[in-house]
């Protein structure tokens, strides 16, 4: 008898439960369960698989390769039932069902706003369910069907994938109140050397940092680093905290800046360029909410000038 006759599909929603929040506490939480039956539940999956798909012990939860691979299907099989109850509802209805966005930390962009604004003007009875990933996991995941759009930035474009651009960021550096350069002014480039550091972790953007990984080696920032995190707002956190100088969207800290937060670090031109993208997987069929979010998004674009769509304003030519 196949598995797939056999499989209690409650169990693979328990395991994705688990995979993703990273353990049996956290997964008892999301799903509302006991962690006795949450740990009962992979058990048995495991025992129905006839292999083991994660190693644990009291301190220490970690997936197996099987169970790696095991997550990945399950993940895009339960995508895909999510999507019955819009695919399957009355077409002549009003759209309604849930828009799932997921995009990489910090995608600040007056085209998003604008977005989510006219959609929700339109189809008040929509929703929205945004989820933050690195650009790595968020490729990982257009390429296996976990879901049909993102937004992020690219390195690499792939054959069976849609890329619209959407806008293109510049960084800079920044330090907090609290560190020695905060309000110095007339600083030069190499007046950052051997200061501490914030960077992103590598596997964040991957090749699309290239510029500012560039940038910080020229700089030559002290080792170890101070800080590190795949996350735009732990690494503004940490800056503002003083614990050293990092890179952040121009445009993101403007803001902290007027607030006295932050102070800008030479150098002072648009540098470190970021290109953001609106990424379609179209072999996946979209739910009707998906694909109405989508085309809005597109359409936007195609009436916004390119000069709008680049931070800050006035590098287009960067």
């Amino acid at each position: 008898m196949k598995i797939v006759d056999t499989l209690d599909w409650n169990l693979l929603r328990s395991f994705v439960a688990i995979a993703e929040e990273g353990g049996i506490t956290k997964a008892a939480e999301r799903l509302g369960r006991g962690q006795p039956a949450v740990s009962s539940a992979l058990k048995r999956l495991e025992e129905t698989l006839g292999q083991q798909l994660a190693q644990r012990n009291a301190t220490h939860f970690e997936l197996t390769e099987t169970g790696k691979l095991l997550y990945e299907e399950s993940r895009a099989i339960l995508t895909s039932i999510e999507r019955l109850s819009t695919l399957l509802a009355d077409p002549t209805a009003e759209l309604s069902g849930t828009v799932r966005i997921t995009m990489a930390s910090q995608m600040t962009s007056p085209l998003l706003i604008e977005a989510l604004r006219r959609f929700h003007q339109k189809f008040p009875k929509a929703s929205f369910d945004i989820k933050v990933l690195n650009s790595h996991d968020i490729q990982h995941g257009l390429h296996q069907g976990q879901f049909y759009f993102a937004i992020c930035p690219v390195s690499y474009k792939r054959e069976e994938l849609e890329y619209t651009h959407l806008f293109k960021e510049h960084c800079s550096f920044y330090c907090g109140a609290g560190h020695r350069l905060f309000g110095v002014e007339g600083l030069e480039f190499q007046d950052l050397a051997n200061e501490r550091a914030i960077i992103y972790r590598p596997s964040s953007f991957s090749d699309q940092l290239q510029s500012l990984t560039e940038l910080r080696q020229k700089a030559r920032f002290a080792e170890p680093f101070v800080g590190v995190s795949e996350n735009l707002e732990e690494v503004r956190r940490m800056i503002i905290a003083g614990l050293g100088v990092g890179a952040i969207p121009t445009h993101v800290a403007a803001r902290d800046e007027k607030d006295g937060l932050l102070w800008r670090l030479p150098p002072y031109e648009p540098v470190m360029p970021l290109d953001i993208y609106l990424v379609v997987n179209h072999k996946m069929r979209p739910a009707p909410s998906e694909a109405a979010f989508v085309k809005l998004l597109q359409e936007l674009v195609d009436m916004t000038p390119y000069a709008l769509r680049v931070y800050p304003a006035g590098e287009a030519a960067g």
